[in-house]
């Protein structure tokens, strides 16, 4: 074989490598992305799913859906809760605790914070399942 076939072998097969390369990267590309969905799904389930076992509705940061706790450690967002309300007494409709309304119901903030997250998330940016 002449010194100018070998250069052009050698060449071939580092072009060959490269190939086989960049497919391998955009495979793990493409897996990394399909994961990623799937996160993304699950975690957007899970949002979706934290509703409000008066109304059914998802619940919110702030507005009439975000949620109040009760003393059983139960939730109702904020228009139920004068609708389980009797004589100052709210009544949950989960387990039938009474918890007593003086004053407004606190928010739990760690619970509105993540949840005000997931809104940016699924809410303001175009979500690709």
């Amino acid at each position: 074989m002449s010194h100018g076939r070998a250069r052009t072998f050698e060449g071939k097969a580092r072009t060959f490598k490269s190939e086989q390369e960049l497919r391998r990267q955009r495979q793990d590309i493409q897996t990394q992305r399909e994961r990623l969905r799937t996160i993304l799904r699950r975690i957007r389930n899970a949002y979706l799913s934290l509703k409000c076992p008066g109304c059914k509705n998802t619940f919110t940061s702030k507005g009439n859906h975000c949620l109040k706790v009760l003393r059983c450690g139960h939730s109702l967002c904020k228009v139920c809760v004068p609708v389980y309300t009797v004589k100052c007494t709210c009544f949950c409709p989960v387990d039938n605790v009474e918890t007593i309304v003086e004053r407004k119901l606190a928010t739990n903030k760690q619970v509105a914070a993540i949840l005000e997250r997931l809104e940016l998330l699924f809410s303001n940016r175009k979500y690709i399942p």
